[in-house]
């Protein structure tokens, strides 16, 4: 590969890298840790982009300046990939368990691994274990540079590996498209690391940050931006995974907070959202790894099961129950949370999504019917005179 092309491939992976940022700008997307570590992963990779380029420009042209800009640039590449490898595991922890205790825990731990690879770095400056320029002020690998290469290719199979334990112990589906970022990226590592002065690392590194953008905005539109749950869109892509399982038994729950519009109009709208969000929290948590839970309309919601006895169906229904009256024993809000509860089975072949929505619906209602409403209405109104007076 020529230096022209080495700069076009660069200059393509930064232009890339400002359309991404860009487009996170015109989304206004939200802080938090997550995206925190993806916009520190972006910021690297753009200056990767430049740096690379800017090594193969100097190499072999004579005087100390270009002699410790190609030591020093070469030396920052290897670090953004050993350090940039690091944090994507860490985002890919974070984005599926969403636990920062969790990250401490474990990754305080393996941060030590990518610590001492940056000590090395340091070192090689000085000593060209690794790495070096020559008297002729050219760049040269060593073979102890595949160590580096390495780490990157166990990083990536970390990930894979944390990705394939979610799964495996939470059976609800997980939304994070690894390979949509670990392909271009471990292919152009690859080409790269086997043929020196090809330059596709960092293209291939902005390619996957892009990908993944993209995967997962497109999935943003499967959940619900109020509660976190799946949506109905979602639960239509559920129907038809159902439709086409003929080894699997299902069940469905279709749940609905009695009296719903009352929290509304004597408290507002948004105590009705807290009161959505707190009652979403409670059915997902209920249901851990043996369902998908859904809100499908309003202050209504569905849990779909893989089971192949109802027992279990009761067993998360009776869960439900048992957390929503701890929910109103403890007493931090204005309302209490009353639920309407109704199941049944998918019968795959006599069943589609309408007749078994159907189904599942009017178990539901005939549960609402056997409840005392007075009762309840007076139950879920019991601070209204507190708060007035």
């Amino acid at each position: 590969m020529n230096i022209q092309s080495i700069y076009i491939t660069n200059a393509i992976g930064f232009i890339l890298l400002m359309f991404l940022i860009v487009s996170r700008y015109i989304t206004r997307t939200k802080g938090g840790l997550g995206n925190r570590l993806y916009g520190t992963m972006i910021r690297i990779a753009m200056i990767a982009c430049i740096v690379e380029p800017l090594t193969f420009g100097i190499d072999g042209k004579e005087g100390a300046v270009y002699y410790w800009i190609n030591i020093l640039g070469n030396t920052y590449l290897y670090m953004a990939n050993a350090f940039g490898a690091f944090l994507f595991c860490v985002y890919v922890e974070y984005s599926l368990y969403q636990d920062e205790s969790r990250l401490k825990k474990i990754y305080n731990k393996l941060f030590v691994v990518v610590f001492l690879i940056l000590v090395l770095l340091v070192i090689n400056i000085f000593s060209g274990f690794l790495f070096y320029v020559d008297e002729n002020y050219v760049y040269h690998r060593r073979p102890l540079v595949a160590i580096l290469y390495l780490y990157v290719v166990c990083c990536a199979v970390w990930c894979l590996v944390t990705v394939y334990r979610h799964r495996m112990h939470n059976k609800k589906e997980a939304f994070f498209p690894v390979w949509m970022y670990l392909t271009p990226i471990v292919a152009a590592s690859v080409v790269q690391m086997l043929w020196y002065g090809v330059s596709l690392a960092w293209v291939g590194t902005s390619i996957g940050l892009v990908a993944l953008h993209m995967s997962l905005q497109n999935q943003q539109s499967y959940l619900d931006p109020l509660t976190g749950l799946h949506n109905r869109l979602y639960l239509e892509y559920a129907f038809l995974k159902m439709e086409k399982d003929n080894k699997n038994q299902y069940f469905g729950i279709m749940l609905d907070i009695n009296y719903f519009k009352l929290i509304n109009d004597e408290f507002g709208h948004a105590e009705g959202d807290i009161a959505l969000k707190e009652f979403a929290q409670i059915i997902n948590n209920s249901t851990k790894e043996d369902g998908i839970t859904f809100r499908y309309a309003g202050d209504e919601f569905v849990i779909l099961l893989k089971s192949d006895s109802e027992e279990k169906v009761l067993e998360i229904e009776n869960k439900i129950k048992k957390k929503i009256s701890e929910f109103n024993t403890e007493d931090k809000h204005n309302f209490n949370l009353y639920v309407a509860m109704g199941h049944d089975k998918f019968i795959n072949g006599l069943d589609n999504e309408d007749s078994f929505m159907k189904k599942i619906d009017n178990a539901m209602y005939l549960n609402k019917k056997e409840l005392h409403a007075l009762s309840y209405a007076q139950a879920v109104l019991k601070h209204c005179h507190e708060v007035k007076n």
